[in-house]
C-alpha cells in the first residue's frame, strides 16, 4: 500500500519531535557520562537506558515510521503501570504521573491519526524490543534505586 503525499503540516511536526528527542538523547548521554565520572554506575544505565529510548523514537519520528503508533501506546501502557506501582509505594506524586501520562499520549494520538502519512511496518521487532528492553531495564533500576 502507498503513503499518501505528507503535508507540511503533518511533516514538520514529525521533524520538529524528531530533533527534540534526539537532542533529549544527545543531553542525556552527557549525564551517562557524568554518571560514570562520578562512579554512579547504577545512575549510569538508567541514564544509558533512557538514551536508547530517545534515541529510538527520534529516529522513528525523524523517518516517519508506523512503529512509532505501537512504541508510544506502549510506552503508555508500561509508564502507567510503572506510575501505579510508584505511586502505590509513595515514590512518586500523581502530578509527575499525569504530566508523563499527557506528553506521551498527545504524541501516541498524534502518530495514531496521523499514521496514513507513515511509512514502513507496524512491526519493527528489533526497534520495539529493544525500546521495551530499555524501558523496562530502566525502571527495573530505579525500581531497586529507591
Amino acid at each position: 500500500m502507498e503513503t499518501q503525499p505528507i503535508p507540511l503540516k503533518i511533516r514538520l511536526p514529525y521533524r520538529i519531535l524528531g530533533v527534540v528527542f534526539g537532542l533529549i538523547a544527545l543531553l542525556t548521554f552527557l549525564s551517562v557520562i557524568s554518571a560514570l565520572s562520578h562512579q554512579f554506575f547504577a545512575s549510569a544505565l538508567v541514564f544509558i537506558s533512557y538514551v536508547g529510548l530517545n534515541g529510538i523514537l527520534a529516529y522513528g519520528l525523524w523517518k516517519m515510521r508506523k512503529w512509532i503508533v505501537p512504541l508510544l501506546g506502549g510506552t503508555i501502557l508500561l509508564v502507567a503501570i510503572f506510575n501505579v506501582i510508584n505511586i502505590i509505594r509513595g515514590m512518586q506524586r500523581m502530578n509527575q504521573v499525569l504530566s508523563a501520562f499527557i506528553v506521551f499520549g498527545a504524541l501516541f494520538l498524534f502518530a495514531y491519526f496521523s499514521r496514513k502519512f507513515l511509512s514502513g511496518d507496524y512491526k519493527n521487532y528489533k526497534a520495539l524490543g529493544l525500546s521495551a528492553v530499555f524501558l523496562i531495564l530502566s525502571q527495573v533500576i530505579i525500581f531497586f534505586l529507591k
